[in-house]
């Protein structure tokens, strides 16, 4: 506990001296008691942005995709959950761009065919995100609904539908353009933080 303490005290340091934050972004880093990552991936649905920070620093802001539905935590919505999540997993090592994962596995690569036209497929790369506040975006909330992140397979992926970025327009998850995924998963490991706000 005391490491952890030190990391946030570090990290608000480090914030008077340049960094470029938002500021409800440290509220809530602040009041969940989380601890910085070297990157931080920031999703703003209503601008329908993401935002990449390392060390503080914003490096880089990508067009997105986020729900149809709006926000909200329960399975079975459609929605895109909000607070704070990390990078569970990072799938799709060297496949290539528009390359489609079905249960996570790659089966085949899209090449505009019209029989996916009317599909939400998932191409390219995934970041399986998991919820890191429990009872919100983690197990189960206070009526028993869940409200796991994890389990309800909310990833960052590219899109079959990249003509439609910038709208609220998917199931759940965060859609990108195959090119800005590729490079994004370079750059980010397992564990890094990810803020989803409204």
């Amino acid at each position: 506990m005391a490491m952890r303490t030190l990391f946030f005290f570090l990290f608000l340091i480090g914030a008077l001296f340049g960094h470029e934050f938002p500021d409800n972004f440290y509220k809530n880093l602040k009041e969940k008691s989380c601890v910085p990552t070297k990157n931080v991936l920031i999703i703003k649905v209503k601008e329908q942005k993401l935002e990449l920070y390392a060390q503080g620093k914003k490096r880089g802001s990508y067009t997105i995709s986020t729900a149809k539905n709006g926000t909200g935590q329960q399975e079975g919505t459609g929605q895109t959950p909000l607070g704070f999540h990390k990078i569970a997993r990072k799938i799709g090592d060297n496949a290539p761009p528009y390359a489609i994962f079905e249960g996570r596995q790659r089966k085949g690569t899209w090449r505009g065919q019209k029989k996916y036209k009317k599909q939400d497929l998932v191409l390219t790369r995934i970041l399986w995100l998991e919820g890191i506040e429990e009872g919100f975006n983690k197990g189960r909330d206070k009526e028993g609904c869940s409200v796991d992140s994890y389990e309800r397979y909310i990833y960052i992926h590219s899109t079959n539908h990249e003509e439609l970025l910038g709208q609220p327009v998917s199931k759940g998850c965060i859609r990108m353009s195959a090119e800005d995924i590729v490079g994004l998963y370079a750059l980010i490991q397992e564990g890094d933080l990810v803020w989803i706000e409204a």
